[in-house]
C-alpha cells in the first residue's frame, strides 16, 4: 500500500517576516507499507491470526535546534515494522460472535530527535444477526447489529455501532444490503449510509458492487463517497 499526498510547500519560522513564517523548497511525502498475513481457525467456532507489517515514511529534511542552541537539519525519515493480532469467537449462542484485536503493535520511531509509536489500536467488536434472537430466521432475510469499541494509543475511547440488512432468496443470483453506522466520541466522522448489490450463481462465482457515503465534520473536511467491487469465485 502506498500514498500519495501530492506536493507539499515548506515553510519555517520568521520572527522579522510580518506573517511570522517563509516559504521554504516545496517536498512530496513518501510512504509505503508491506504486509504478510496468516490465520488458523482452531476449532469449529475460534480463529486465531495475525500480519506482520513493514513501513516507510518520509517527511523530508527539517529544521531543528542542536544541544548548542544552534540549526541543524535532519531527515525525517524512518523505517519500522509492526504486528497485528486478532481473533475471533463464535459463542455458540444464536449468532453471537466476539472478535478482539490489537493492531501496530510495534517498536517506537525517531523523527526530529523526538521518539514516537505507531498508531497502536485495541479494540473489541460483537456481532449478531438479531432474527435469530427471536427464533428461527426467515432463510432470505438477515438483520446485522455490530458494535465496536475501540481504544487507540492517542485518543480516548471510541464506540462504533452499525446494521446491516442483507436479502437474498436461496435460490435466487441476487442479493441486497441496506447498511447504516454511526461513530460515537470522533473528532471529525460522524454517521455512514450504504447499499450494496451482489449476483453470486449457485456455483459460487459472481460479481459485488457496493457504495458508502461518510460524513466528516465539514470544517476539517468534505464528506466522502465510496465505490468498491469484488469478483467472487
Amino acid at each position: 500500500m502506498t500514498v500519495d499526498n501530492g506536493t507539499i510547500q515548506g515553510a519555517k519560522i520568521n520572527t522579522t517576516n510580518p506573517d511570522g513564517y517563509e516559504l521554504t523548497n516545496t517536498f512530496k511525502l513518501k510512504e509505503y507499507m508491506a504486509s504478510f498475513a496468516y490465520a488458523r481457525k482452531i476449532t469449529d467456532r475460534f480463529s486465531i491470526g495475525g500480519a506482520f507489517k513493514v513501513a516507510h515514511q518520509d517527511l523530508g529534511q527539517g529544521n531543528i535546534l542542536d544541544p548548542f542552541n544552534k540549526p541543524q537539519v535532519v531527515a525525517n525519515a524512518s523505517d519500522s515494522w509492526a504486528v497485528d493480532l486478532g481473533t475471533y469467537f463464535n459463542t455458540g449462542f444464536r449468532t453471537v460472535s466476539i472478535g478482539v484485536n490489537v493492531n501496530n503493535f510495534s517498536k517506537t520511531t525517531n523523527y526530529q530527535g523526538e521518539t514516537f509509536e505507531l498508531p497502536r489500536r485495541a479494540a473489541m467488536a460483537f456481532g449478531v444477526d438479531l432474527l435469530t434472537l427471536a427464533g428461527r430466521p426467515k432463510e432470505a432475510h438477515r438483520a446485522m447489529f455490530l458494535m465496536d469499541v475501540e481504544k487507540p494509543l492517542d485518543f480516548t475511547e471510541r464506540v462504533l455501532v452499525a446494521g446491516e440488512y442483507l436479502y437474498q432468496s436461496p435460490r435466487a443470483p441476487f442479493g441486497l444490503a441496506l447498511r447504516a453506522g454511526y461513530r460515537f466520541n470522533h473528532d471529525t466522522e460522524s454517521y455512514s449510509v450504504g447499499s450494496g448489490l451482489k449476483f453470486k450463481t449457485s456455483g459460487g462465482r459472481g460479481v459485488s458492487v457496493d457504495y458508502a457515503y461518510k460524513r466528516f465534520d465539514k470544517n476539517y473536511f468534505e464528506s466522502v463517497q465510496m465505490i468498491s467491487g469484488a469478483v467472487l469465485f
